[in-house]
């Protein structure tokens, strides 16, 4: 059953790994990312486009973790009650309490990611480690 999963996993981390590749890529080629640069400017530019990189998919990420859990439900509740006052359609349906609501947002959740959160935290580590050869050769 393990080996299933991670089957099923791996394309996830792969397409997020890509994903932060081409956007670190893209800042760091911004940022001055060239073969006629030197080993420190390059570490330079690669630790800049690492940085936002991991930044972005590890906020991201936190964000899809918090999502899993019922933090975001009251904000859902209140949205869908506020549309139900001004929309005359919608008053056409039955009133949900809130933990009503709440349960059947429950059912419908899915399972924690883990896997956006991952790659941007090793994005910032491969920040930390193009910093480190920046400042080991400049």
């Amino acid at each position: 059953m393990k080996k299933d999963r991670a089957k099923k996993r791996w394309p996830q981390y792969l397409a997020s790994a890509l994903i932060g590749l081409a956007l670190s890529l893209a800042v760091a080629f911004a940022r001055g990312l060239s073969s006629g640069a030197g080993i420190a400017r390059n570490a330079a530019s690669l630790s800049d486009g690492f940085f936002v990189a991991g930044l972005l998919m590890a906020c991201f990420g936190v964000l899809m973790l918090i999502a899993t859990t019922d933090f975001f439900d009251i904000f859902a509740y209140g949205l869908r009650n506020l549309v139900a006052i001004f929309a005359p359609m919608a008053k056409t349906r039955q009133a949900m309490k809130y933990y009503e609501f709440k349960e059947s947002r429950a059912e419908r959740r899915g399972e924690k990611r883990f896997f956006v959160l991952v790659t941007g935290l090793a994005y910032l580590g491969l920040a930390l480690v193009c910093l480190w050869v920046y400042y080991r050769f400049s």
